[in-house]
């Protein structure tokens, strides 16, 4: 059986959510998960992010830097991320980014 999620963000995917509990039978064994919904960008937003990088990628503004969107993707990263790496030194990240910049 294929994993589901259900994000409970309002009485109508609350009732959704028990609904689907109340209608799990005991065979197979099924295994039910309930945890805090992390605040991370969404399918829609990446898209966005990398439709805008492309974008980029095809402007005047781009003819003398010649950056792909990837080689954007890495500037920005660079440019917005790489002091709060540092800061938290979160697991070895910061060492990693500051050797590749």
């Amino acid at each position: 059986m294929k994993k589901e999620t259900i994000i409970i963000s309002s009485q109508e995917s609350r009732k959704k959510a028990v609904d689907r509990v109340r209608s799990i039978t005991s065979d197979p064994l099924m295994q039910v998960t309930i945890e805090k919904a992390s605040n991370t960008r969404s399918s829609a937003q990446n898209r966005l992010y990398w439709s805008w990088l492309h974008d980029l990628e095809q402007t005047t503004i781009n003819e003398q830097a010649g950056k792909t969107d990837n080689e954007w993707h890495l500037y920005f990263k660079e440019f917005s991320l790489l002091n709060i790496y540092i800061r938290n030194n979160t697991e070895g990240t910061a060492d990693t980014m500051a050797a590749l910049y």
